[in-house]
């Protein structure tokens, strides 16, 4: 097998993604345990009218946990987008190609895609179900960054909000995407899948 798709970096790639599981369950672990000392100290206090602790809930666990949320999302994204690109060039420098990422219209993901399609002839019709799952992914990204994570004003409204509908931990309310640890895992699963595979079809 050429180096490229090698048990290492399969291996990396999967330890990355491992690591980022690990981080979410963190992160939420700890965010539960807050909410639940600052419940406990409520109830001991002797204040039974449960003002403050729903006031903590709702400003404090509540916010924290949505920028918890979207900034991972964000940063998964961005993890798949730079490891695309750095098999882009492993693969340019393994194979000795003149036409390099740069040389591809358009930008990301997607001409990340269309470089390893064309260059290297990387049979993407085993990733449609991966691939799929990323390009709701970015709809969803492309949600929070642009338009706060409200669906009702990103430019793909319709098209955001019917791939929404199907996917585990994704919800709407009110105006607001609300996106869960469930569905961060999900899509790393599935970007794990995606990115390994594209190292065994270079075998």
């Amino acid at each position: 097998k050429n180096d490229i798709s090698n048990h290492f970096l399969r291996a990396v790639i999967s330890n990355e993604t491992d690591n980022y599981r690990a981080f979410i369950s963190k992160i939420d672990g700890h965010l539960e345990n807050s909410k639940l000392a600052i419940e406990v100290e409520q109830s001991l206090s002797g204040n039974e009218d449960g003002l403050i602790t729903r006031m903590f809930v709702h400003l404090h666990h509540g916010r924290h946990k949505k920028i918890f949320i979207s900034s991972t999302l964000i940063s998964i994204y961005s993890y798949l987008e730079t490891t695309l690109e750095e098999i882009c060039s492993l693969f340019s420098e393994c194979y000795g190609t003149k036409l390099k990422l740069k040389d591809i219209s358009g930008c990301g993901v997607e001409r990340s895609k269309n470089y390893l399609d064309l260059v290297h002839s990387i049979d993407f019709n085993s990733l449609n179900v991966e691939w799929e799952a990323i390009k709701k992914f970015n709809l969803i990204r492309n949600c929070f960054v642009h338009a706060g994570g409200d669906p009702y004003a990103s430019k793909s409204s319709k098209k955001l909000l019917k791939a929404i509908e199907n996917l585990p931990g994704l919800s709407v309310q009110g105006n607001l995407i609300v996106v869960t640890s469930e569905y961060l895992k999900h899509i790393l699963e599935k970007i794990q899948c995606f990115l390994i595979k594209i190292l065994e079809n270079a075998a």
